[in-house]
């Protein structure tokens, strides 16, 4: 990562020890949380995405139950 040139004012150089940031501030939660309070939609690739997840999860339970004897 190329680093910032620091500002020369003649007799100090502002920002010539800063570092950018090396990695995303923010979590999936995080992100989440923030397009739900601005009203961002998902795109339907998302939403898709999602629901086979939770479909997956749900086909798992459900056989680890029957597995253990409890339909």
């Amino acid at each position: 990562m190329p680093k910032v040139p620091p500002y020369d004012t003649g007799k100090i150089k502002i920002g010539c020890r800063y570092d950018p940031p090396l990695r995303d501030q923010y979590n999936p939660d995080q992100d989440w949380i923030q397009e739900w309070l601005l009203g961002i939609e998902k795109d339907w690739f998302e939403k898709t995405e999602n629901l086979i997840e939770y479909a997956i999860y749900i086909i798992v339970i459900y056989s680890v139950l029957t597995l253990l004897g409890r339909p």
